[in-house]
Order: C-alpha cells, then sequence, then structure tokens
C-alpha cells in the first residue's frame, strides 16, 4: 500500500473506502470488508448520515484505531454550529478525527473557514471530483503550488461516464491483466491523487485495492488523460440552482 505526506508530515493512505449513498448496514459491512483486505482509510460525512454505522464497522474489524485514518466532512447548515465536531466523533465512538473537510462552498462557508482557523491546523487536503473525464490538471498544479493533497471522489466516473466501456482503456487493462477500474484508479494514484472508490460488494472492495503491483507507462498515462472533457465531464454541476438550494437547507445531527 502507498501513503501521501501531508504537510505536516502525517501520512495518508493512497487509497481509502468511500461510504456516500451508502446505508448504515452497508456502510458498517463495507468498512469491514475494507479494513480486512488491507485498507486504512475510511471517508464519511456527516450528510451521508452513516457515521454511527462507520464506527461500528470500525469496532467489529479489530484494526487498531491509531491504525486507520478516518475523514469526514462538516455539512453546509452545521459551519458554524457550535459541538458540530464533537457529535461527528460521538457518532463514530472515536477521540479523534483524523481529516476533517468543509463539505460543500454553500451556506455561509468563508466564516466556517475562519472558524476552523481557530485551531491553527493549515488546509491540506482537497477532495474534488477527479476521473479521467475530469482529470482537473489546473486544480492539480493550484494545488501543489500551496501544498495541498488532492483527494478524488467518484474516481470512476461518476456514474455519469463509464471508462469500463472504453475500448482504449480496455486495452491498457489488458496489457497488464488488470481490470478498467484499476487501470483508472492506479493512473490517479500515479498522479499523486489520493481516491476514495465506493463499493458494497466485497469483491469489487478487494479488487479496487489491488492495484500496487503494477506501473502505466507515461504514454498510458497519456492516453488516459486524453478522455479530460473539461467542465462538461463534471458528474455534479456544483452551480446548478436546485443541487445549491439543497446543499443550503440540508438538515443533519437533528
Amino acid at each position: 500500500m502507498m501513503n501521501f505526506t501531508l504537510s505536516n508530515q502525517v501520512q495518508i493512505p493512497a487509497v481509502g473506502i468511500g461510504t456516500f449513498m451508502m446505508t448504515p448496514d452497508q456502510a458498517e459491512q463495507a468498512v469491514v470488508d475494507a479494513l480486512a483486505c488491507g485498507y486504512r482509510m475510511i471517508d464519511t460525512a456527516q450528510a451521508y448520515m452513516n457515521e454511527r454505522a462507520v464506527g461500528r464497522g470500525i469496532k467489529r474489524s479489530g484494526v487498531a484505531r491509531e491504525d486507520i485514518f478516518i475523514s469526514t466532512k462538516i455539512w453546509a447548515s452545521q459551519y458554524l454550529t457550535e459541538g458540530t465536531v464533537e457529535k461527528s466523533l460521538e457518532l463514530l465512538g472515536t477521540d479523534y478525527i483524523d481529516l476533517m473537510f468543509i463539505h460543500q462552498p454553500a451556506g455561509d462557508f468563508m466564516a466556517g473557514y475562519r472558524k476552523l482557523e481557530t485551531v491553527a491546523i493549515r488546509p491540506m487536503v482537497n477532495q474534488i471530483e477527479m476521473h479521467p473525464y475530469f482529470a482537473q490538471e489546473s486544480a492539480l498544479k493550484v494545488m501543489e503550488e500551496y501544498q495541498i493533497v488532492p483527494e478524488a471522489w467518484a474516481p470512476l466516473g461518476g456514474g455519469r461516464h463509464n471508462p469500463f466501456d472504453n475500448e482504449m482503456v480496455k486495452e491498457i487493462a489488458a496489457a497488464h491483466g488488470k481490470t478498467v477500474g484499476q487501470v483508472v484508479l492506479r493512473w490517479n494514484v500515479q498522479r499523486g491523487v489520493v481516491v476514495i472508490p465506493k463499493s458494497v460488494h466485497k469483491a469489487r472492495i478487494e479488487e479496487n485495492f489491488q492495484i500496487w503491483d503494477f506501473t502505466l507507462t507515461e504514454e498510458e498515462m497519456q492516453k488516459i488523460s486524453s478522455l479530460d472533457l473539461g467542465y462538461q465531464g463534471t458528474a455534479v454541476k456544483h452551480f446548478d440552482p436546485e443541487f445549491v438550494k439543497m446543499c443550503n437547507i440540508r438538515k443533519i445531527h437533528e
């Protein structure tokens, strides 16, 4: 397994299990399965409504807490709410969280950012959509300038795009004896991007973690990057009025 180093020298695993849109039961079992096959990072969020289940899965796994990297996210309605971090700690059943995100640029997110400044820890990770159809090369350059480690949600295409049917990617996968999913995940990791693929299926969870025994050539990396569609390739339009409305009115921890 590979780790990346944050600017404070803390190690973050290059691959974690994502829990977006998992029911509590699914999240708990996915965490158990992921930790059993070698994952050491779990990504959740207040808005996923499964933090408690993630905590149960960690306890069931038998893996020591200090060996697991947990990330969660403060939801837009909670940016200025006292005790919101403590609530996540309670639900997760832990006394510390390794990584806390501001989830969406919605609500009074600048005030939320200023509040986070009081903990005197500079930003170190930016989780954004990144996959071959939305490669975010410009964003990667900015993050490198500010020593921010990039982390990809929807690293397999976000449901809107299907790299699994792309003949070029299938040829690259066949050349390495790997699946398309493994190749796409490896592409991001070789770019220095943390990935958090989501699956509730044990076999797929295991498959997504088996990306350490091959390396894509520079030519293969460039071929995959050529699929980039820019902003039109994004799975979520963050400026869509309905999406912005949802971010501002959704309630959690209530």
